[in-house]
């Protein structure tokens, strides 16, 4: 009986363990719709969404709209106070000018005031102020210049190229003064003998040559005067007061050479100037009037045509001293404002050549 009893306990917790098993079993999975045949035509896929994809140049707008291009660089500025050497002071009346040299030949606007942009000539104030803008990352020149030639000095500088916004001053003083001396010594070119009591021109003032032909002129280190001499008998001839020549034992020699004369006579004599007063002009022709080296002189021309005029008198002759010889020239005869004849010779060292005129 209590073998019974224990059988039937035992079937009784066999049974409620699997009933307890397949409460707690995951559900089974669905199951799946029965696949189409071969046969049949495939569905047509689900369609998404489209994506919009807009045209590049809406694109580049709607960029360029969310992030604004960076701003320009902004123009230097370059200050110049122009002042005089020996004093400091302000210099006014000085052409400045910036230029870029990587930009070629141009045309220099004039601007009228002391302020201007790169490649403009401005011109400074009482203030001896000037002021220009500049664009960065340019190396540029500076010229000045005396609106008077030969006022004073000139000067140029290299610049560094200026960065954005920058603000440089630039201090230039200029030579306003004298501050040296050209000494010289005159002699003839045939027997080299001094010649005293010749004229020197166009220098400060008037002087002549003392008894050993020698004279000094005042001159500035930083300008080179053009200077006439002349003496009876000889020809007449230029000089350059250039450097070099600041005392008397580096004197420049001056050699003049015997002079020519040309004698010019109207045909019909005085008769001929019943029209109005008449002239005759001698000029060089490419002749270099001075016998120093040209590619010594920088900016001042050594060789330039020069003229001499002469009135024709009541008996209708002029004559013109003075001549330098074996020298092309050109002779002409003027009515007023009128040339009536020209014609061409060669200078001789001999006296008193004639040349007739209708």
């Amino acid at each position: 009986m209590a073998r019974k009893l224990a059988t039937l306990v035992f079937v009784l917790l066999l049974g409620l363990a699997f009933w307890l098993w397949q409460g707690s079993e995951p559900a089974a999975s669905p199951i799946g719709a029965p696949s189409a045949p071969e046969s049949a035509t495939p569905a047509p896929p689900l369609e998404s969404a489209p994506n919009e994809i807009a045209p590049a140049a809406e694109r580049e707008e709607v960029a360029s709209s969310a992030a604004p291009a960076p701003a320009p660089a902004k123009d230097a500025l370059l200050v110049v106070l122009c002042r005089a050497k020996e004093t400091r002071a302000p210099l006014a009346a000085q052409h400045v000018y910036l230029s870029n040299p990587r930009a070629g030949a141009r045309t220099v606007p004039q601007v009228d005031g002391a302020r201007g942009k790169l490649d403009d000539q401005v011109t400074t104030g009482a203030d001896g102020r000037a002021e220009i803008e500049v664009p960065p990352g340019i190396a540029t020149t500076l010229y000045m210049n005396p609106v008077q030639r030969g006022a004073n000095a000139s000067a140029h500088r290299d610049l560094e190229a200026f960065t954005a916004g920058e603000q440089r001053e630039l201090v230039i003083e200029l030579g306003t003064q004298e501050d040296a001396h050209f000494f010289a010594r005159v002699t003839s070119h045939e027997t080299h003998a001094p010649i005293a009591g010749a004229d020197i021109g166009g220098g400060p003032a008037s002087l002549v040559t003392d008894a050993d032909g020698r004279f000094d002129v005042a001159n500035s280190s930083w300008s080179m005067q053009r200077l006439s001499v002349t003496a009876l008998g000889y020809a007449q001839t230029f000089v350059v007061a250039q450097p070099g020549h600041e005392t008397p034992e580096k004197a420049l020699g001056i050699e003049l050479e015997r002079a020519c004369t040309l004698v010019g006579l109207l045909q019909g004599g005085g008769a001929a100037l019943k029209s109005g007063r008449v002239w005759m002009l001698v000029t060089t022709e490419g002749y270099r009037l001075t016998g120093q080296d040209p590619s010594q002189l920088g900016g001042v021309m050594a060789e330039y045509d020069h003229t001499w005029r002469a009135e024709f008198d009541a008996s209708g002759r002029a004559e013109i001293a003075g001549l330098v010889p074996n020298a092309p020239l050109r002779v002409s005869v003027t009515a007023g404002s009128s040339a009536s004849s020209s014609l061409r010779i060669r200078s001789r060292s001999r006296p008193a050549r004639r040349a007739r005129s209708s």
